[in-house]
């Protein structure tokens, strides 16, 4: 019961960190396309 319950929280602390990963490429995306569109005007 123990050694299952430490299984889930290890999967929801990979998937925290999958979240935070896809956020920050996502900003990186975001602020690239908007440098992008600032030097095309």
């Amino acid at each position: 019961m123990m050694k299952n319950k430490n299984h889930m929280k290890m999967i929801y602390t990979k998937d925290k960190g999958w979240r935070w990963f896809g956020l920050a490429l996502a900003l990186q995306i975001l602020f690239i396309g908007v440098n992008y569109l600032a030097m095309m005007s």
